[in-house]
């Protein structure tokens, strides 16, 4: 089958479907025969900023020159964005023949959408001769099919409240989950400066090296007359040696994952150089992250994919960071299960003129609905395209437009004409 046939197939094999274990991944694993991994492994985990940390681990280590395999998810737009080895995306004929090769050893064990994309990844990437992975965990870790592979290092980005129906309704519950990707002995990067207590304590009964924000390393902003105008990153390079990186290129990406994915990045690989790391940082690109697109009569529009209370903080911080000269509107469109009201209020101190939509998924809100309950006076358009086409239409030059809420939202907006 073509990839697009596999991709019908799976969607309507199970389109919303979650099972999380490792059981049956690790079964057809072990049936597709390819031996043990010989590549170091870097696995991320986290509530928010998983993205960020891999994107920037991988630009970091490809610029040192090793051959560096990347899993994310989701994606935006295109299916392959899930799987790059070395930069590249792979082509929709390599991932065919993948998922053709996990058919052939699957026999009657189910999987689901994410574990054949996951162990199409771990095939491509064991017949690639890579010298690292990159793996971002998809939901949770601890019952993850990313966590089959035991990685040499483990990131965990941030905790916070989403997914309560799969990982648990608090933050210790969430942190347990998430700190299965942990192993005896390996190095831990958290990401956040203040965690739940059972992180520290996992990791100590593991004997893990714990590298911890604004313990072991931390990042920080800099600024000239109030604008940001770079970053510093302070820690422990592979050597162990305290390392000072000041006038680090900014990016309008989270910090603590960039500064996770530095520290992460020199436990993998002690002989990184600090060019290496600089350069990387430049070359790390992510869609719907802050993603920046100026119209013919100059609206800014920025695309991002923030959809929990922890992720909308972050984006006001980004937002009060580069501010613009006119009024900020905010195209909007979530899923059902999302903590829509808490969201809202995070990013609404910064917003002037809301335009609410829907979707385009049978997990969407109601839209109509929501406007009338939370945002009476938005307008409301139930295509994406429609609301961001309206937004900028009353916009001025000097004003900003904010698309977020989903990554099906940014999705659907990628193509309009209006960024062209």
């Amino acid at each position: 089958m073509t990839l697009a046939e596999w991709l019908i197939r799976l969607e309507n094999l199970d389109p919303s479907r979650i099972e999380l274990g490792l059981d049956r991944v690790n079964e057809v694993w072990s049936r597709l025969s390819l031996g043990p991994v010989s590549a170091r492994v870097l696995t991320v985990a986290g509530t928010n900023g998983k993205g960020t940390c891999t994107a920037a681990a991988d630009a970091i280590l490809r610029t040192s020159g090793l051959r560096v395999g990347l899993y994310s998810s989701p994606h935006i737009r295109d299916f392959n964005e899930r799987i790059q080895i070395n930069g590249q995306i792979q082509t929709g004929d390599e991932l065919a023949a993948a998922f053709d090769r996990i058919e052939a050893c699957r026999g009657d064990t189910h999987l689901t959408y994410f574990e054949f994309t996951t162990l199409a990844c771990f095939d491509l990437f064991q017949r690639a001769n890579l010298d690292v992975w990159v793996l971002e965990v998809g939901l949770g870790g601890r019952l993850d099919a990313v966590n089959l592979i035991d990685p040499d290092v483990a990131v965990l980005t941030s905790v916070a409240l989403d997914h309560t129906d799969w990982l648990g309704d608090s933050l210790h519950a969430i942190a347990s989950e998430k700190i299965g990707i942990f192993r005896p002995d390996i190095p831990v990067v958290l990401g956040q400066a203040t965690l739940p207590p059972v992180v520290r304590r996992r990791a100590g009964e593991l004997n893990c090296a714990i590298y911890q924000n604004q313990n072991e390393w931390e990042a920080y902003l800099e600024t000239r007359i109030g604008q940001p105008n770079g970053w510093t990153w302070q820690g422990r390079e592979g050597g162990q040696t305290l390392t000072l990186l000041t006038d680090l290129p900014y990016r309008p990406l989270h910090l603590d994952s960039l500064g996770s994915a530095i520290q992460a990045c020199w436990l993998i690989h002690p002989d990184l150089g600090e060019q290496d790391i600089r350069q990387g940082l430049q070359r790390t690109h992510l869609r719907g992250r802050f993603q920046s697109h100026m119209t013919a009569n100059g609206i800014n529009v920025i695309l991002d994919v923030a959809h929990n209370p922890a992720a909308g903080e972050g984006l006001r911080h980004m937002l009060q960071q580069n501010p613009v000269q006119g009024s900020t509107s905010c195209v909007i469109g979530m899923l059902d299960d999302k903590q829509h009201r808490e969201f809202i209020g995070e990013i609404a101190p910064e917003i002037q003129h809301w335009f609410v939509t829907d979707p385009d998924s049978p997990r969407a809100w109601d839209g109509a609905q929501i406007r009338d309950q939370l945002l009476p006076q938005a307008s409301y358009f139930p295509d994406p395209d429609a609301a961001l086409v309206d937004a900028i239409k009353r916009s001025v030059t000097g004003d900003r437009v904010l698309v977020c809420g989903s990554f099906v939202t940014v999705a659907a907006v990628l193509d309009s004409e209006e960024l062209s």
